[in-house]
């Protein structure tokens, strides 16, 4: 059976590492939702760190995949934003059921209740293993280590630019969704600070100053167009511009899920293993 494309609207992330946690659950929901209509592929059960079983399909019976589709990411919204404001529950709950009105007009109601049974089920088993991923964990605030509660002072070490604790302190206690996506990105340390102009340290911040004074106009342009957008952090950048492809090549639902999966993982355990070896 052929999958039609689903229009995906992008919410207004939470900032940088919960958007990126958000994106991730919801595209695996999408995944799940539709891969029993993908024959080259498989469920990410078994793949992904403590992933769950997902249902399964009745033997022999219909599904309409852009329902079920419909019918998860209703779901594991809900699920993730659950403290969100009643104007944005209103408009979930609208566009679940102005599409999921259009599917009735394309599938009998048994096919159409079937697969909208089986979205909701995958979200609400995503969501569970969700849950338990540590990003619940209430920590003591952050303690940098001098022992002191403040950053070192001195030249050459990094200063505070607000007020609000450091960000992501407690990121090696978040699960990682792909085993292994750790390995091998331990970072090489930087040279130590120095002023001196024969240095490895003042060389490679050299490098990056005198290559600000000739950047071309595409090259800020380019920079403008890929810095961090508020609300939405990295993430959610990188999926908005996803979205813009998706807009030019307009790809089938089998496609489209697929690639917000995989960009969703990406961001997910990227932003965990850059803090980690960040503190």
């Amino acid at each position: 059976m052929q999958l039609t494309m689903l229009r995906l609207p992008l919410p207004a992330g939470t900032g940088s590492q919960g958007s990126d946690r958000l994106q991730a659950y919801t595209g695996i929901a999408l995944y799940e939702a539709v891969v029993p209509g993908m024959p080259a592929y498989q469920s990410l059960s078994g793949q992904l760190t403590d992933f769950p079983a997902m249902p399964s399909t009745e033997p022999g019976k219909a599904y309409h995949w852009a329902a079920s589709a419909n019918a998860a990411l209703a779901e594991i919204s809900r699920r993730l934003f659950p403290t969100t404001a009643d104007a944005n529950k209103t408009a979930m709950n609208n566009l679940e059921n102005n599409l999921k009105s259009g599917y009735a007009n394309e599938v009998n109601d048994a096919t159409l209740q079937r697969s909208i049974a089986f979205g909701k089920e995958v979200a609400t088993r995503v969501a569970n293993w969700a849950a338990t991923d540590g990003s619940a964990n209430v920590n003591p605030p952050y303690v940098f280590p001098a022992g002191t509660g403040l950053p070192p002072a001195g030249t050459g070490l990094w200063v505070p630019t607000s007020p609000t604790p450091p960000v992501f302190a407690f990121a090696y206690q978040r699960r990682l969704l792909v085993p292994g996506s750790a390995d091998g990105t331990a970072l090489t340390p930087l040279p130590p600070f120095s002023s001196n102009p024969t240095s490895a340290f003042y060389a490679m911040v050299k490098e990056v100053y005198d290559a600000s004074l000739v950047l071309t106009t595409d090259q800020k342009a380019m920079a403008d167009y890929f810095k961090d957008v508020p609300g939405y952090g990295p993430g959610g950048g990188f999926v908005w511009v996803l979205q813009e492809a998706f807009r030019i090549a307009q790809p089938k639902l089998d496609q489209a899920a697929l690639t917000f999966a995989k960009v969703g993982l990406a961001t997910h355990d990227v932003t965990i293993v850059l803090f980690i070896n960040k503190y």
